[in-house]
């Protein structure tokens, strides 16, 4: 899993050994490891270069692959949206509007299992994600 993600170089290193981008990535690598049906992201790609990014965001596609399984991703981060199967577009805590887009439009879509989903919430630019 560190492999995926870039870190099998760091895999004894301590987390104050670590950049933020690296603590990331393995707190994101402990969450994947365990097969949960759904998880949440808070902006998984904002403190990584566009290259990290990629392979972050292409192993919570690979997570998606199982029927049961979601990926929620809440971004501001326009990499992102290539790898969604729905983007729901949020401004000042509220979901304004959302998109199905084409499973032939999306990122490794062939991989995945019709039942899996890859969902972006973009937040607006200067919006806030919490709800009131």
């Amino acid at each position: 899993m560190l492999a995926k993600l870039g870190m099998s170089a760091r895999v004894n290193a301590l987390p104050s050994q670590l950049s933020g981008g690296q603590q990331q990535r393995v707190a994101l690598a402990r969450a994947v490891v365990h097969k949960p049906r759904v998880i949440v992201c808070d902006e998984p790609t904002a403190a990584l270069d566009a290259e990290t990014g990629h392979m972050v965001m292409e192993l919570l596609t690979e997570t998606a692959v199982r029927p049961e399984c979601a990926v929620i991703v809440v971004t501001h981060d326009n990499r992102v949206f290539g790898f969604a199967d729905t983007i729901a577009y949020m401004d000042d805590g509220h979901i304004i509007r959302s998109e199905r887009r084409p499973k032939q439009q999306t990122v490794q879509a062939a991989q995945r299992h019709s039942g899996s989903d890859v969902i972006a919430i973009r937040v607006a630019k200067g919006g806030h994600s919490h709800a009131h």
